[in-house]
């Protein structure tokens, strides 16, 4: 079993990437921003480490539920693009990792020990959660 705050890591079967894995608390997580190519257009808002998804697409469903309800074609927990063996977090897996990271760092602001301190525009993660 992965130990906390250690990295795992898989391979994505769609196309032989292999992405690290965190265990954050009780929950694995994906430590690497998916860079899955589904289709053409994609590949315009992919660059060689991440890929910029909208919410249709990271869920897997027509583009046009960016803009009405998709209620009816969402089930409780979702695979959406994720790779075999991951899903879209629900808000209640987000919540698990909101209060775990509260209660180990007493924090106000949980993005920064989530975030990454190389990757991101404004850089302002610590990698506290990284060994």
């Amino acid at each position: 079993m992965l130990a906390a705050g250690k990295y795992g890591e898989f391979r994505d079967l769609r196309d032989d990437r292999i992405y690290r894995t965190i265990k954050i608390g009780t929950q694995v997580w994906m430590a690497q921003s998916l860079s899955y190519f589904k289709d053409v257009h994609a590949i315009d808002t992919c660059s060689s480490r991440v890929c910029e998804y909208d919410w249709a697409q990271v869920m897997d469903i027509a583009s046009s539920y960016n803009d009405v309800s998709a209620a009816s074609v969402i089930n409780p927990v979702h695979q959406g693009i994720c790779p075999i063996g991951f899903h879209v977090p629900t808000n209640a897996e987000f919540q698990t990792l909101y209060n775990y990271v509260t209660n180990q760092k007493a924090l106000s602001s949980v993005t920064t020990e989530l975030n990454s301190s190389s990757a991101w525009k404004t850089k302002t993660g610590d990698d506290e959660f990284d060994d």
